[in-house]
């Protein structure tokens, strides 16, 4: 546990020291460490966070796998895109806060520490009756679901959705809430394990992508008419796919890449005839406001399924800190269902 000294030995600036998760050179999971280094010191706008749990997720990887980066790659990208936990201490401006409030928190690195300083107006309660290690599982998957589907787009009762990645951190989330909001949800997966996770959170149509062309599939399922959405985290390895599995004026969202680097060639005709649209989505670029309200938006919509056990947050493995590389190689060969946590050693 950290001790109460750390508030007060920030408050006067005094640099304290925490253990964080980071790594500071391109390779394999072997060049993550766990090491004592500065404490954060908190922001007039920030409360200061002590982690109970943060997750890992596959944009953690590309970083440290990019040997043509030339900058420190733990510092442009730190681990831990989200987390859970308590305030310890409350910025001079921060209002509707107090020390030992349990929050959820979208952050832009860094969650993978004891402690974490975050701006107060990127941090929510978590759902009621959700113990607070997996509330961590929820801010970033539900924030760039919701993004895609309700901001970006106008996701409507009675469409159809293709959800790639079904039995991963963001697609088991955004199953449930496609289906809520009472879509045909179509999913994909690589194995028998985790198409039939697909199919238990209720996915109509799950395919096994590894065995079967999931365009022909799609078509067949709608009678050749396609999908009017497709939420895709594999990238160019299923450009050419895609684009047959969307229907007239469909539109593919791309929120990830197996492969960052690569590419392919497509059919760019198909875009023409069929008018359709390829988009991306990054909750880091976007706007510190754009955020905040994305985490109310959430907070309102979401959260209410949760307490209630309409939707729930799929976590297939926990790690402390110091385990962090084996939760690199798991997800690395694609090892994992749902969202991995990552959990100070201590709790």
């Amino acid at each position: 546990m950290v001790d109460e000294s750390v508030v007060k030995d920030n408050e006067v600036g005094v640099s304290n020291k925490m253990k964080a998760v980071f790594y500071d050179k391109c390779g394999g999971p072997e060049v993550i460490t766990l090491r004592e280094v500065d404490a954060p010191i908190v922001g007039d706008y920030e409360v200061l966070i002590q982690v109970a749990a943060t997750t890992f997720n596959r944009m953690d990887l590309w970083p440290r796998l990019d040997e043509n980066d030339e900058n420190d790659a733990s510092k442009k990208y730190p681990i831990g895109m989200e987390c859970s936990g308590k305030i310890l201490r409350t910025g001079k401006f921060v209002a509707g806060w107090k020390q030992g409030d349990e929050v959820c928190a979208l952050l832009q690195g860094g969650g993978c520490a004891d402690l974490v300083a975050v701006p107060a107006y990127h941090i929510i309660s978590p759902p009621k009756k959700l113990d607070l290690a997996s509330a961590a599982a929820l801010p970033r998957a539900a924030c760039l679901i919701w993004h895609c589907f309700f901001l970006m787009n106008k996701l409507t009762n009675g469409q159809k959705v293709l959800i790639h990645g079904g039995a991963g951190g963001v697609g088991t989330l955004a199953i449930q809430i496609a289906k809520h909001y009472g879509c045909q949800v179509f999913a994909t997966a690589g194995s028998k394990e985790r198409v039939e996770l697909c199919a238990a959170l209720g996915a109509d149509v799950c395919i096994n992508h590894k065995e079967e062309d999931f365009s022909q599939r799609v078509k067949a399922e709608t009678n050749g008419a396609g999908v009017n959405y497709i939420l895709d985290c594999v990238g160019v390895n299923f450009l050419n796919q895609n684009i047959k599995s969307l229907a007239y004026r469909g539109k593919l969202i791309i929120i990830g890449f197996e492969d960052p680097w690569g590419f392919v060639n497509f059919n760019s005709k198909a875009l023409e005839d069929m008018e359709l649209e390829i988009m991306g989505a990054d909750l880091n670029t976007l706007h510190l406001v754009e955020k905040a309200r994305l985490l109310l938006l959430v907070k309102k919509n979401i959260w209410p399924l949760v307490e209630v056990g309409s939707i729930k947050p799929i976590i297939g493995r926990t790690y402390t800190f110091d385990k962090a590389d084996d939760a690199h190689r798991l997800i690395e060969k694609h090892g994992n269902l749902g969202k991995i946590l990552l959990i100070p050693d201590n709790t």
